[in-house]
This record gives C-alpha cells, structure tokens and sequence, in this order.
C-alpha cells in the first residue's frame, strides 16, 4: 500500500453491517473477523481506545478486561464514523482556536518581555519614573493574558467533547476525563488569579504579617495547583490525539504524539537549566560594564534563557496539533464530498 499506509480516511456513518473496519496503525481493513489478530497488513494489534489494553486473540463482541468498553468500539469504525459530522466540526474548531492561543500567548509573552526591558533601560538611562508605566502594561498583559487562556481552554474543551469512542458505548478516549478535570481546574485558577490581579491589592500593599503569610500560602499552593492542571491538560490532550490518530489512522501523528509526551518536558527542563547556567556565569560579567548595555544583554540572555526551551517545546506541540487539523479538516471535505454525491445519485 506504500504510503497510503499511513493516512487511509473510510467515509461513511451509522457503523453498517460490512462497514470497514481499518487497522488503527495502517489503515488496513479489518471488518469480518470473529476474534482480535494482529494486522495482515502491518503485524500491530488493535488496544482498547479507552484504556490503551492490548485486545489479541479478545472475542470481537467481548468486553475490555481492563475498563469493560466493548471490543466492537475500538476495532469498528474510522473518525468519521465514530465522531459524526457535529464531532468532527468540533474538532476541527476545538483544534483551530487551540493554535490561535498558543500563537497569542507565546507573541503576547515575547511582547510583553521586550516591554519590561525597555523600560528597565528608560529608567536606568534616563532616570525617568517607570511605576505608572510597568502597571499599566502589567494589568494589560493579565487581562490579554486571561482572555487568550480562556479562549486556549474553550479550545481545548471542544477537543474533549469530541466523540473518539461509540456513543452507544458510553465511554470517552483515553486522556478524555482527565482532560476535562485539567480544564475547569485550570479556568477557576485563571478566574482567581486575574480577579487577584486586577481588583485587590489584599495581601499585596499590606503591611500586616499574617497577610504576608497568606499570601505567601496562597501563592504556593496556587502554583502547584496550575503546574498540576497544566501537565495534566499537556498530557491528557497527547493522548487524545493519539486516540484520533488510531480512529483517522495517521500512524506518522501517532508517533510524533508518543515522542513528544516526554521530549517535550524534557526539552523545556533541559533548555532551563542550561541557559539559567548560561545567564549565571555572564551576570557578572555583564555588569562590570555600562548600566544600559548591561541591562539590554542580560534582558537578552533572559529572554534566551526562560523562552528559548519552553518556545522549542511549544512548536513541537503545535506542529502536532496543527497535523491533526489538517487531518481532520481532510476527513471533513472527503465527507462533505461523498455526502454531495450520494444526493447527486439520489436526485
């Protein structure tokens, strides 16, 4: 089959009797079997879409032993029979707002940097008062800030919803569940944090011990939260594409998903350390020097050092996504397509 292998999208909806049935990893026609066996085609077994569970040598119509979800649901059907037209819209949508956050919010974060160093470089050369200017451009940076994340997080929940199981089988993709806690974590956290910013200066201005210690608690414990409810969303959406991988199938998407789960984190962890070590051993250096220069390449080797791996990362994550999309959006005309012709035969 050559390279057809890799992306081979069956139209059609309902699941009928004599419906094709392709290999999760090729594409390869499985439909008409009494028992799971691996791929004539690619030798790989089909695992459960839920859970991940190898189903070799399972009965077609037996449960999943490991969360009972039929075989038939995950041997049965491509993407566009399982999402339906309303599920596939959805992804597509879900996906396309996705990419424009991340977009926004990386130029948003790199505008936002080059702002703090000019203005540092303003103060130190021309003495001039930067606080009404740093507020103001703070407070604009967190209302940008929270509008693009929940504009990220609508996205994300439209991928969620997006049928990846049968309907009729009353169970969601793996990383599914896990992804809708993530993202309503994740929305009450920006709420919280955006209302902190914008409205109170409690626990900020004070004087008072005990609310220094609160906010110190709060701040903590909201940290974790947000780490925890990002990874999961981070995690969680991997998995969900790699579930709509299996269903298109695109084994090339597939990979990419397993790979980047953990290159990912590593890159940004990585890349950190290294060029915190970088800015470290320069610093003082650099500040033997003019107050200006100093201050324009330590802001540079800043912005280097906390966005150079977290930027790496995020264009692997969103060439991902962007692959889906366009698998998706190919899956969306190929039906529009077979849809218009079948009402052509009908007429």
């Amino acid at each position: 089959m050559g390279r057809e292998n890799n992306r081979l999208f069956t139209v059609g909806f309902g699941g009928a009797p004599g419906a094709p049935a392709p290999c999760q990893h090729c594409g390869y026609d499985l439909s008409g079997r009494d028992h799971v066996e691996p791929c004539a085609e690619c030798g790989e077994t089909p695992t459960c879409v839920s859970c991940g569970y190898n189903l070799a040598s399972l009965a077609s119509d037996a449960p999943c032993p490991e969360c009972s979800l039929p075989v038939t649901a995950s041997v049965a059907g491509d993407l566009a029979q399982v999402a339906g037209p309303d599920g596939l819209r959805s992804l597509h949508t879900g996906l396309t707002r996705v990419r424009l956050a991340i977009l926004g919010q990386a130029l948003l974060a790199i505008g936002y940097y080059v702002i703090s160093v000019i203005t540092t470089v303003r103060v130190s050369m021309l003495s001039q008062s930067g606080s009404a200017w740093t507020l103001y451009s703070a407070l604009a940076y967190a209302a940008l800030s929270t509008m693009l994340t929940l504009f990220l997080l609508w996205g994300y929940w439209g991928v969620a919803r997006t049928p990846l199981v049968d309907a009729d089988a009353g169970a969601r993709a793996k990383g599914q569940t896990a992804l809708r806690i993530g993202l309503v974590v994740a929305a009450i956290l920006v709420a919280v944090a955006f209302l902190q910013t914008t409205t109170s200066t409690l626990l900020v201005s004070s004087d008072n011990a005990a609310a220094g210690v609160v906010k110190i608690a709060w701040s903590v414990v909201a940290g974790i939260a947000s780490l925890g409810a990002w990874g999961t969303i981070y995690f969680s959406s991997l998995l969900v594409i790699e579930g709509a991988a299996r269903r298109l199938p695109d084994r090339a998407l597939m990979r990419r998903a397993k790979r980047i789960l953990w290159l990912g984190p590593t890159v940004v962890v990585v890349g950190t350390v290294l060029d915190g070590g970088v800015i470290f051993v320069a610093s003082p250096l650099l500040f033997m020097g003019s107050t200006s220069a100093s201050t324009i390449i330590f802001g540079l080797l800043g912005f280097v050092g906390l966005f150079l791996g977290p930027l790496i990362a995020l264009a692997m994550y969103w060439n991902t996504l962007n692959r889906l999309r366009k698998d998706v959006k190919r899956v969306v005309r190929a039906v529009a397509t077979a849809d218009a012709a079948a009402a052509a035969v009908q007429v």
